[in-house]
């Protein structure tokens, strides 16, 4: 099963800012699917303080081929000051998933 996919996620502070980002990405058809959670609670440091939030994340599924280029749109668009983008490279899927993707990504 060699079909690999990179599945990437990063986490909004806003749902429509999410869904902002997954839309645009589906419609320069960039990525296949792009999912959106429930609020999250976030625990971090952020500038020396300890910070509490509720986040949503935003997942994002494409080909290996596209993975610089989403990722760069991502960070370009993304609202927070440092996005967390984070990328599984070891994925694989399905034949026929895979073949839906290529068919959906540009």
């Amino acid at each position: 099963m060699n079909r690999p996919v990179c599945i990437i996620s990063s986490t909004f502070g806003k749902f429509e800012d999410a869904e902002k980002i997954g839309q645009m990405l589906l419609a320069g058809r960039k990525v296949a699917c792009a999912q959106i959670s429930s609020p999250i609670l976030s625990l971090y440091r952020w500038k020396d303080k300890l910070e509490r939030s509720e986040e949503v994340v935003l997942t994002l599924k494409t080909l290996p081929d596209n993975l610089v280029e989403v990722q760069s749109l991502l960070e370009q668009n993304h609202p927070y000051e440092t996005p967390e983008i984070l990328v599984r490279l070891d994925c694989e899927v399905s034949e026929k998933y895979h073949s839906w993707m290529q068919e959906e990504i540009l």
